[in-house]
């Protein structure tokens, strides 16, 4: 069935039930950015935050491939993303990053984190010098233009 190839509709094809609308409290809907953010403002916003949740979209598979990793960790504040197959290579879990496998892992590390800033804030700064020291810009166009010579057999 074609349906099942996408996985956009698979997801929608295989539910059992219609998905219950979300409630949040008036508090938390006060202190949401109702508009985009880009650029500077963006990354004002998300060092204005002690953790920031990250959610890989359904393209990414089981690997740590976004943007979000390196603009929460590169402003100093606490990544707290979904566990992938390749985190390790990126980031070291629980030290320099916080990663959860299931909803309740989150909410979960997510009430520690709030409830321990001095931890919080000492994974925040790992994360932070991790970002800053291997997963600059400079580094990637690096790593690239070695790739390329590489497959070109072109000496640097």
């Amino acid at each position: 069935d074609f349906m099942l190839t996408v996985p956009q509709l698979k997801k929608f094809v295989l539910l059992n039930e219609i998905p219950k609308k979300q409630h949040f409290s008036e508090k938390f809907l006060e202190s949401v950015v109702n508009e985009s953010l880009y650029g500077l403002d963006m990354l004002k916003l998300l060092a204005k935050s002690k953790i920031g949740l990250n959610v890989h979209g359904g393209g990414a598979g089981d690997f740590a491939a976004n943007a979000r990793l390196f603009e929460v960790t590169g402003v100093g504040s606490l990544l707290l993303t979904e566990h992938k197959s390749n985190i390790r290579d990126l980031f070291e879990p629980d030290k320099e990053i916080m990663t959860y496998k299931s909803v309740k892992e989150c909410v979960d590390k997510a009430k520690w984190l709030i409830s321990n800033p001095g931890e919080c804030r000492k994974i925040a700064l790992a994360g932070q010098k991790r970002t800053l020291n291997n997963h600059s810009v400079k580094n990637r166009v690096e790593q690239l233009n070695d790739i390329i010579c590489a497959r070109l057999r072109v000496a640097r």
